[in-house]
C-alpha cells in the first residue's frame, strides 16, 4: 500500500517535525485509477467513465478486518497477519456500468468525495497477487468481493 504525497508530507510533519496530528476524515472515499500517482500527478489518474463515482467508506471496525484476519471486527492483535487489513463487505463502484469501463489498474483512497487529496492507493491483483488491469462492460457490476481489497502497511 504506497502512501500518496499528501499522506507522506503529513507523517514527515508529524513524525519528524513536530507538527499536528494528521486530521483524518469520519470516511475515505474509494476509487478506481488508471494511472497510479506520479511525480506530476499526485492523484493518479481516476476512472469516471460508466457512472463510476468515489464510493464512501466509513473508518471503522465493522467494515475493515483487524489484523488477526479476514473478517474479524475486534482492535487488532493479529501476529500471523500483521499491518494488514481487508474490507469486510462488498465495495461497489457502479450498481451498473453505462458505459465500457477499462484500464482500472489501482484503487485509491481520497480524503474527500470530490476534489481532495489521494491518502493511499494499491494495485488491482489478481488471486496470484500478480498486477492486473480491469475492464468492465455496460451493465456489468464494477465491486471489489469481501475480503479482497487488503491494505498492509509493513
Amino acid at each position: 500500500m504506497p502512501l500518496a504525497v499528501a499522506a507522506i508530507n503529513e507523517l514527515i510533519d508529524y513524525y519528524f517535525r513536530g507538527a499536528s496530528a494528521p486530521t483524518l476524515p469520519a470516511n475515505f472515499y474509494y476509487t478506481l485509477l488508471s494511472a497510479i500517482p506520479s511525480g506530476g500527478s499526485p492523484n493518479g489518474t481516476e476512472i469516471t467513465a460508466g457512472g463510476v463515482t468515489r464510493q464512501a467508506r466509513a473508518r471503522n471496525t465493522t467494515q475493515w478486518s483487524g489484523t488477526q484476519g479476514a473478517g474479524t471486527t475486534g482492535a487488532s492483535t493479529g501476529t500471523t497477519t500483521p499491518g494488514i487489513t481487508r474490507n469486510n463487505d462488498k465495495i461497489t463502484f457502479a450498481a451498473s456500468a453505462s458505459a465500457d469501463v477499462s484500464g482500472a489498474v489501482a484503487v485509491g483512497l481520497f480524503d474527500a468525495s470530490t476534489g481532495g487529496n489521494l491518502k493511499v492507493w494499491a494495485y488491482i491483483r489478481n488471486s496470484g497477487g500478480t498486477p492486473v488491469t480491469r475492464n468492465w462492460l455496460a451493465g456489468d457490476e464494477i465491486a471489489i468481493e469481501i475480503s479482497a481489497m487488503q491494505w498492509q502497511l509493513s
